[in-house]
């Protein structure tokens, strides 16, 4: 992982940050209760085999100054592949437990549509989480192994 991967995350968010303002607005992209429900389980989640400790290692692992050996490379490769199911996972649940909510209550189709948008925001929010955070770092981690025979 080298410096290139915040070059390229900047680049990313600014295009996404972008076609979001242009669509509609930045408002519609953007639920604290949204994000809540998707990060806090998956951080509880990693908490039950992870230290606070490992995952930043994890993190640091990755990265190209880092002389990380084969087990913790294997350990942190481990954690960024639990992070995406439980991103996956999380978010199924987070927008089956939206839906199904709206579904129940919700007599007035406007209102639906708006928590129905909310609902999809956690899956929207789960793959933005894997695709800037667990694929780049996990393919990392892959090529330092690669390396290493």
């Amino acid at each position: 992982m080298t410096k290139m991967y915040f070059v390229c995350v900047a680049i990313i968010a600014g295009i996404f940050t972008g076609v979001m303002a242009l669509i509609g607005g930045l408002g519609y992209f953007f639920d604290p209760a949204s994000v809540a429900f998707l990060f806090t389980p998956v951080l509880f989640v990693l908490l039950t085999n992870f230290s606070p400790g490992e995952i930043l290692r994890s993190f640091r692992a990755a990265m190209s100054g880092c002389d990380a050996g084969a087990a913790e490379l294997r350990n942190s490769l481990l954690f960024f592949r639990t992070a995406q199911k439980a991103l996956l996972v999380v978010a199924v649940l987070g927008f089956l437990t939206g839906f199904i909510t709206m579904a129940a209550g919700e007599n007035d189709l406007g209102r639906f549509k708006v928590g129905f948008g909310v609902a999809i925001l956690v899956l929207y929010y789960a793959l933005a989480g894997i695709m800037l955070v667990t694929l780049p770092f996990t393919s990392a981690l892959k090529k330092k192994l690669n390396r290493l025979g």
